[in-house]
């Protein structure tokens, strides 16, 4: 049995990076060894970003410390470090093994299907998966179901609503002032405009209109929790949520306003091909209409050609979503989606600190959405939001098409799929 090198045994797992030591420092570079006994080299040019963060006393956010001038700013002879080999042959770069963590799901919104799931950086290092252990304040990105109880209690995308400043007793002589990210208030805004913008003062006024009843039926109904308590501050994302609920939430806008239930495994075989388990048929609910689910789709598409979540574009494709950040930047969200695709991702510390100023969703988790989606759409020709009636067809042919694919032995019994008639 191979035995470790003892001088990287105490080492945490680097994830995708190779461990090394510093074996030699000059000014501009270090030599280096690697586990597997090559050499390499480090130049300065590849270790400059390394520079210091410095908390101070009363301080929420770190300060960034000096440039780095030379090697020895960051390294010296013994230690053990984690590189990545560059385009230069022998030439690393050195890399840092995060002590921030996240989350990404890939749903199928209309099979419930989960593509993909990632629960953390390490398997090895936390075997805690965040994508649905994890309960995390959304923040922002719960905004669009304030807005969905908007349209299901009769307002439109283009209603007019206040973005005044708001003062709001919570608690007997406890005031809650809300603010916009930018510190402005922008007086009465279009209902499309505030969500693609993701203003916190229009929403709370939006609610202080509707009364909170909606809203909670809305969280109950889409499976985002079970129980929204009937406080005001609850509507910039407060009540705890796991990043499926939230995600499959989504795909249910996505799949015109019904929901599938998501599904981990569809089938096992047995090594000769006996089938040993298959998911049991979940029955889809419609939970909002076709025309409404389409309108924040729309709503939710401006966002990302112009809006808060503008970094989660990718150039030729349509896509939509919502960024989601919490005060002080403890945690960031994105949650988006492409014709096909419903992603979501979430970035935060595993015991709750700022990840840093301005470390919001969009600036943190949309370039995720971003790197992923442009990988699982390269090829792809562009695929436009289909409107309601265009989405009722597709979504009952992909159901029948799952059917007939499952077991052409089944004769008239592949069809007892209930579909059900509230979508007709």
């Amino acid at each position: 049995m191979e035995t470790r090198n003892p001088i990287f045994s105490a080492t945490k797992s680097p994830g995708p990076f190779k461990l090394a030591v510093v074996l030699q420092i000059e000014e501009n570079k270090a030599e280096i060894g690697l586990e597997d006994l090559t050499l390499g080299t480090l130049p300065l040019k590849h270790l400059n970003w390394a520079r210091k963060h410095i908390y101070q006393s009363g301080m929420l956010f770190p300060t960034v410390g000096p440039e780095i001038e030379k090697v020895q700013d960051v390294l010296k002879e013994g230690d053990v470090i984690a590189v990545s080999p560059t385009t230069e042959k022998g030439v690393f770069s050195l890399e840092q093994i995060p002590e921030v963590e996240g989350a990404m799901v890939v749903l199928d919104p209309k099979t419930g299907n989960i593509l993909a799931m990632v629960g953390g950086y390490s398997f090895e290092r936390s075997q805690f998966n965040r994508a649905v252990q994890s309960k995390r304040q959304p923040g922002s990105a719960f905004k669009t179901f304030v807005f969905l109880s908007a349209l299901e209690s009769g307002y439109t995308p283009t209603s007019l609503i206040s973005d005044e400043e708001i003062e709001i007793e919570i608690a007997p002589g406890r005031l809650w002032r809300p603010k916009n990210i930018t510190e402005k208030s922008y007086g009465l805004v279009p209902l499309n405009r505030a969500l693609e913008k993701s203003m916190n003062l229009a929403p709370i006024w939006l609610v202080q209109q509707i009364g909170i009843k909606p809203l909670q039926k809305v969280a109950q109904k889409f499976g985002i929790t079970n129980h929204l308590p009937p406080e005001i501050v609850t509507v910039l994302g407060t009540r705890e949520t796991t990043l499926l609920r939230l995600t499959a939430a989504y795909g249910a806008l996505l799949n015109g306003g019904v929901k599938v239930q998501p599904k981990w495994v569809q089938s096992i075989y047995d090594r000769h091909e006996n089938l040993i388990f298959e998911a049991p048929e979940t029955t889809p609910r419609p939970l909002t209409s076709e025309k409404i689910a389409h309108d924040m789709v729309k709503m939710l598409e401006r966002a990302v050609t112009h809006g808060a979540s503008i970094n989660a574009r990718v150039p030729g494709h349509h896509l939509a979503g919502k960024t989601g950040s919490t005060n002080d930047y403890f945690d960031a969200w994105f949650i988006g989606f492409s014709a096909d695709l419903v992603v979501g991702v979430f970035v935060g510390f595993d015991h709750p600190k700022s990840l840093g100023k301005k470390q919001t969703g969009g600036a943190v988790a949309a370039p995720i959405f971003k790197n992923f989606m442009t990988q699982a759409l390269k090829g792809k020709t562009p695929k436009p939001f289909a409107p309601p009636h265009q989405k009722k067809v597709e979504w009952i042919n992909s159901i029948l098409e799952s059917v007939s694919n499952d077991d052409d032995d089944q004769g008239d019994n592949a069809f007892n799929t209930i579909i059900p008639a509230s979508i007709f």
